[in-house]
């Protein structure tokens, strides 16, 4: 993809994925493709545990080209349930992910050409801090329908952005009563090194493309800097959706 300013590069990790359970050694891994889940669930069963538990490793080798002024991050969309992710031996921790989304910017960690991304998906039993892991579990004996899958069960996506970027799930929109007003927060961030000052842009359009309204503010940040920056505009004549 160009590297434009300001353009948002993201790269799906999906295929050529390796994967084993703890329990049977990388000496038995399998090659998949990610989403994968390691739970066949065999239907409705009222069992102490309606789902799988353990622990099971996955392993991608993949290709970056390294730019300078460029910031990379990694997103998880979902793993069932705690996942310890390690970028070429770099270990960024363990994380309840779940069904939510985790993002690492593991900028310094990554290099030009081949880097190996290894995940350890642990599923086990009597998870008490996640919603959703196994009906078998809870209070709610048997109910396993919609429980939490075992291993990346959602796509991992890489993000390359400039060193000032809007956060994920950064941009937040509500209007007041009858949409008079229309208010956006968007939360930006400063990984660089340097001191700059940005335009935020946000544009309001119909389904037509005409343009309702067009918000811009200045803003500067410094090194690490992160800030919530506050818009409004009032909307003429409102297309309400009843």
């Amino acid at each position: 993809q160009p590297d434009t300013k300001g353009r948002r590069q993201i790269t799906e990790l999906s295929g050529h994925w390796k994967t084993w359970l703890d329990s049977s050694g990388p000496e038995s891994s399998i090659a998949v493709s990610v989403p994968h889940n390691w739970d066949d669930y065999y239907g409705y069963r009222q069992l102490t545990h309606g789902n799988m538990h353990g622990t099971a490793m996955y392993v991608k080798d993949f290709t970056a080209d390294i730019k300078s002024g460029k910031r990379y991050f990694l997103r998880f969309d979902g793993v069932g349930t705690y996942a310890t992710i390690k970028v070429n031996g770099t270990d960024f921790g363990r994380h309840p992910v779940g069904r939510t989304t985790l993002t690492l910017d593991v900028t310094d960690a990554m290099k030009q050409g081949t880097n190996r991304l290894e995940v350890k998906a642990e599923h086990p039993e009597m998870i008490a801090d996640m919603p959703w892991v196994c009906g078998g579990c809870s209070s709610e004996w048997g109910f396993s329908e919609g429980s939490q899958p075992f291993g990346i069960f959602r796509p991992v996506v890489l993000e390359v952005t400039d060193e000032i970027r809007i956060e994920p799930f950064g941009v937040h929109i509500w209007n007041d009563e009858k949409a008079v007003n229309v208010f956006v927060e968007t939360e930006v961030k400063n990984y660089g090194k340097a001191t700059e000052t940005i335009e935020l842009v946000n544009k309001l359009s119909n389904a037509d493309g005409k343009q309702v309204f067009r918000l811009v503010e200045k803003v500067t940040l410094a090194p690490g800097e992160m800030k919530v920056v506050r818009q409004q505009a009032p909307v003429e004549k409102p297309v309400l959706w009843d």
